[in-house]
């Protein structure tokens, strides 16, 4: 006890005699802050004789910033993991002076709770005001909206705005209506079932945005084509109404084109019933001049028939590599082809296609559905779907034959056919001179072994053989139900022509078919290979 400070010793004789004096008591507790400031001034002298609290500031900053670069690549800033960012700042007094100092920490606000939210860019405001990047995700709460209202206000350093699944609290988007001069990306996403749908307010972003590149608006109301903050640098474009809503907000003809005019960067276009519907391009197409699209990739139309047919007759996609388009309930075919015309002559880009999937069936609500896709993702760089919904299933073999007339398929190389095609289908298939892959994906195939029975079978006439599929070389058979056996099948297999003996033929995932099956044709077909797969 003698070896203690004099101070300790007193304190513990007191505490012997079982002292509870207010003079005790106000020893005892100056001591333990005074013991404390000693062991923080101790820990510090450690702190500072570790290597990595030898660091420059400016190369520990760099450690910062990369260590946060690597957070927020990973996690969003409403999860908890995000808070890594800013935990380098509780290690050291030395490292939480190198991370107020260093401003890449503050310039995306976390959102795991208002008071670190309000925080951050109370931080942000004395780090060289740094660009702020607001992504907050909405779960119908106002726990945030004055911390999210104060960051939105500060239009002046926003690089970047993404607010998803919201409610955000009506009128939130109305805080930021300054000038705007560093904003690169606006992506709103709202709930598109709440009682009352959420609208962009006229004031939005009226001070400017020059810079703004990339502008996304999904289940919103657009009052008016004129709120939107649009200009010559935007790059991506994605306008999606809210579905099956009806309202004015659709821009006119002229307003439309005048905007799309000076967008000469424009390189991804998607609209979702927002393309205009007032016709003047159908009546009137000498008053507006074809534009061309020379930079767009990626062109994204759903809408109704004659607002996609209007917007081809005005537009064309030159270099566009990724077309998808999608309307519904047609009655008849012949406006049908008028669009495939157009769209052939608007798009160079199509004379690439070689791969090509097709489905004929119902869609979820039993109307008739056809789903053209040329180049699926697996066969980029070029690619096109396309998906209407007719009122008679008689429109869909009309719709079939448009496309085989008017779109470049004669280099097709590999074709998905989903459903059942009839045999006349087939007989076109059969015309394609490159194709080299063929699956027939369930479930029935009935119409293509009767147009190989009628190719190959005994009937057949010779001088048609060397025109149907000439250049296959791999046939594959994905869930079909062999509810009848696989006797037409080996018969059609068997008549097939000298040049497909050393076909590759391959069953994955089929119904009534087992493994006599897979022998009984491997031994019909011994020159063929055959494979049966499960996956």
């Amino acid at each position: 006890m003698s070896s203690l400070p004099v101070p300790t010793q007193w304190i513990l004789q007191e505490a012997n005699r079982g002292s509870t004096t207010q003079a005790y008591q106000n020893a005892l507790y100056r001591r333990i802050f005074q013991l404390k400031a000693e062991l923080r001034l101790l820990e510090s002298c450690r702190n500072a004789i570790v290597p990595a609290n030898r660091l420059p500031a400016e190369v520990l900053s760099m450690v910062f910033r990369n260590h946060a670069a690597m957070v927020v690549e990973t996690f969003e800033p409403w999860d908890r993991r995000s808070f890594a960012t800013i935990h380098v700042a509780h290690v050291c007094r030395f490292w939480r002076q190198v991370a107020h100092d260093c401003k890449e920490l503050w310039t995306r606000p976390l959102f795991l709770g208002p008071g670190l939210t309000n925080y951050m860019l109370q931080v942000n405001a004395q780090s060289n005001n740094a660009p702020l990047t607001i992504k907050y995700r909405g779960e119908r709460t106002p726990n945030y909206t004055d911390a999210l209202a104060e960051a939105l206000s500060r239009t002046d350093r926003i690089k970047c705005i993404e607010i998803s699944e919201g409610e955000v609290g009506r009128g939130i988007l109305s805080q930021a209506s300054g000038y705007a001069p560093l904003l690169e990306k606006v992506s709103l996403d709202f709930y598109e079932d709440c009682e009352e749908w959420e609208s962009i307010p006229e004031d939005f972003l009226k001070g400017g945005a020059p810079m703004l590149k990339i502008l996304s608006v999904t289940g919103m109301l657009i009052p008016d084509w004129s709120v939107l903050p649009l200009g010559r640098s935007i790059t991506h474009l994605k306008l999606t109404v809210p579905s099956g809503l009806e309202y004015d907000g659709r821009p006119s003809s002229k307003a439309f084109r005048n905007s799309l005019k000076e967008m000469p960067l424009l390189r991804s276009l998607s609209l979702s019933y927002f393309l205009p519907d007032d016709g003047a391009v159908t009546r009137s197409p000498s008053a507006f001049p074809l534009i061309s699209f020379r930079a767009l990739e990626d062109l994204v139309l759903e809408d109704r028939f004659d607002d996609i047919n209007d917007f081809f007759q005005g537009y064309s996609i030159p270099t566009a590599t990724h077309v998808t388009l999608q309307a519904g309930y047609l009655e008849n075919n012949d406006e049908l082809r008028g669009l495939l015309e157009r769209l052939k002559v608007s798009w160079e880009k199509q004379m690439e296609l070689s791969a090509l999937t097709m489905t004929a069936g119902l869609d979820y609500d039993g109307a008739q559905q056809f789903i053209f896709n040329l180049n699926p993702l697996n066969y980029s760089p070029v690619s096109l779907s396309v998906a209407f919904l007719f009122n008679r299933p008689t429109c869909v073999d009309g719709a079939f034959s448009a496309f085989c007339e008017h779109l470049h398929i004669g280099s097709i190389a590999s074709l998905t056919v989903w459903q059942e095609f009839s045999a006349e289908h087939w007989r076109t298939f059969g015309r394609l001179q490159d194709l080299m892959e063929l699956t027939v994906h369930g479930p029935s195939i009935s119409g293509f072994l009767a147009a190989l029975e009628e190719a190959f079978g005994k009937d057949a006439r010779t001088s048609n053989i060397s025109n149907v599929f000439p250049a296959l070389r791999t046939l594959e058979f994905k869930e079909v139900n062999f509810k009848d056996g696989t006797h037409g099948l080996r018969r059609s297999l068997a008549c097939l022509p000298e040049r497909h003996r050393y076909l590759s033929l391959r069953f994955v995932r089929c119904t009534n078919f087992g493994a006599d099956d897979f022998m009984s044709l491997a031994e019909t077909l011994p020159d063929m290979q055959v494979a049966l797969a499960t996956y």
